[in-house]
């Protein structure tokens, strides 16, 4: 086919050639072309490290906006959650507080004592909830130990309820 188009040219040379460019034409031609693909090659030169920099920029700062707000909405709910549980714990400890303080004494000082050792361990489950990048489990832990402690307090209340009113049944049989 290249051959055929060639052929054709060749045998047509003269109608296709009406004028001849003006002497010195060829040789400007190459000199502005030279010109502009040093000139673009330099241009693209200075340019280059820049854009890399400002893309490594846009990307870091991206990053950081992302992971910024991930962090802050997982932080948020976190402390909410913490806040909620430790609500519950106060709220069963002023129940347990309100009741009579004669049937509760002997039982609050136990319970106290292992309110005591459950805290502990809760402090120690958020020190390595922060150290250990929020592991989920380590949450699930802490969540855990919240609903213990308000286990134990309702299970103290109950005891004692039942106790008030096995000692009320005894006074009213007698």
């Amino acid at each position: 086919m290249k051959d055929e188009i060639d052929l054709f040219f060749d045998q047509h040379r003269n109608t296709f050639r009406s004028e001849d460019p003006p002497e010195g034409h060829e040789h400007r031609f190459r000199l502005k072309l030279e010109g502009q693909s040093s000139k673009g090659k330099q241009r693209f030169m200075t340019w280059l490290p820049l854009a890399w920099a400002a893309s490594l920029i846009l990307a870091v700062l991206a990053g950081a906006f992302f992971f910024s707000n991930q962090d802050s909405s997982g932080a948020k709910d976190y402390v909410k959650t913490r806040k909620h549980f430790e609500s519950l714990v106060e709220q069963q400890e002023s129940i347990l507080v309100s009741m009579n303080q004669e049937v509760t004494g002997h039982w609050y000082a136990d319970v106290e004592n292992q309110l005591d050792k459950l805290q502990s361990n809760q402090k120690q489950l958020q020190d390595d909830y922060r150290q250990t990048g929020k592991d989920p489990r380590v949450l699930q832990a802490m969540i855990q130990n919240y609903r213990t402690q308000i286990e134990l307090l309702k299970e103290i209340q109950h005891k004692i309820q039942t106790h008030e009113k096995q000692k009320s049944n005894n006074h009213r049989e007698i």
